[in-house]
This record gives structure tokens, C-alpha cells and sequence, in this order.
């Protein structure tokens, strides 16, 4: 008699299984300054976001590729939980596209790109991001950021819990 359960298993490894789960909360932002310009490549694990969005709206699943109005919903957010100064003033994000696209790891992730337009060049920034700390009480944040024409790097890391704002200068 066939073992439907070794069947399935087998199937599934010649098929290719579903994506895998990723164990960490985490978000990645590439984050460059170049004069008054200021722009940002987020990237969200795409569960994480729907799973936060679901629980905002209320409602029991949300389903970022079908969302009307993606872009609007990503920057609203972005805006709360993403917060950028340049100089001390702070500075409001323009999304400027965004897509769902999987990694290597076969993980589903949405990007956002985001500009902040400043008033002036920029000499230093502070960012408070505390993206999904109200959905997971383990989520990091990292942000990398290259300041230009100098190519000077430096990496920003948001801990669990922690909504304090960290400050560059350049």
C-alpha cells in the first residue's frame, strides 16, 4: 500500500515547496544623501506588512498586490513610523513607487522608494523608524546610509522596542 503522507512529501520536494518562513522581523533601508536629496529604498517583508495593515484596518487579511491605493497606504505609514529630519526640520516623503518582488531566500518582500526633498543641502539627519515595532516585540531596523559625493557610509540599527531617534552628521 502507498504511504500517502511519504507521497505528499515527496511531491512537494519535486515541485518545490512554498516560500520558506523567515524567523526575524526585520526591515532594510538603504537610506542616500547627496545635497538637498534625500532618498530611501525600504524593504519590508510582505507577510509583516499585511499582517500590520490587517491589524490597523481592523479587518482579518489585507493583501498589499491588491491594494487600490498601495502607494498612498505605504507613505501614510512611512510617514508615522519613519521619521526623518534634515538639519532639524523635518522632512515629508514623497513615495515614488513601490512593487512586491522575492529574494533569494524565495520570501516575498515589498520596496518602497521614497523621496525627501530638503529646503538645503543637508549637514546632518536624525530618523526615528519604528516600523512594525506595534505588530512584533522582536522587530529591527537597519538602515544603511551613504552620504555623496564623499561615499561616506554608515549604518543605523533600530533595536526591539527602542523609539528613540538617532543623529548623523555629515
Amino acid at each position: 500500500m502507498i504511504d500517502v503522507g511519504r507521497l505528499v512529501v515527496l511531491a512537494a520536494g519535486l515541485l518545490g515547496s512554498p516560500a520558506a518562513r523567515h524567523d526575524v522581523h526585520v526591515s532594510h533601508t538603504r537610506l542616500v544623501v547627496e545635497g538637498a536629496t534625500v532618498a530611501a529604498q525600504v524593504r519590508l517583508f510582505r507577510d509583516d506588512l499585511e499582517k500590520t495593515f490587517a491589524a490597523r484596518a481592523g479587518v482579518p487579511a489585507f493583501d498589499v498586490s491588491a491594494a487600490p491605493k498601495r502607494d498612498s497606504l505605504l507613505g501614510a505609514y512611512l510617514e508615522e513610523r519613519f521619521v526623518l529630519e534634515a538639519d532639524g526640520a523635518r522632512l515629508g516623503g514623497n513615495v515614488e513607487g513601490s512593487g512586491i518582488e522575492t529574494d533569494r531566500d524565495r520570501q516575498e518582500v515589498v520596496w518602497v522608494l521614497v523621496d525627501f526633498p530638503a529646503a538645503k543641502p543637508v549637514r546632518s539627519i536624525r530618523l526615528r523608524n519604528v516600523i512594525f515595532h506595534e505588530t512584533w516585540a522582536d522587530q529591527q531596523n537597519i538602515v544603511q546610509v551613504l552620504h555623496l559625493p564623499d561615499e561616506a557610509r554608515q549604518t543605523l540599527y533600530f533595536a526591539p522596542g527602542d523609539g528613540k531617534a538617532q543623529q548623523l552628521a555629515f
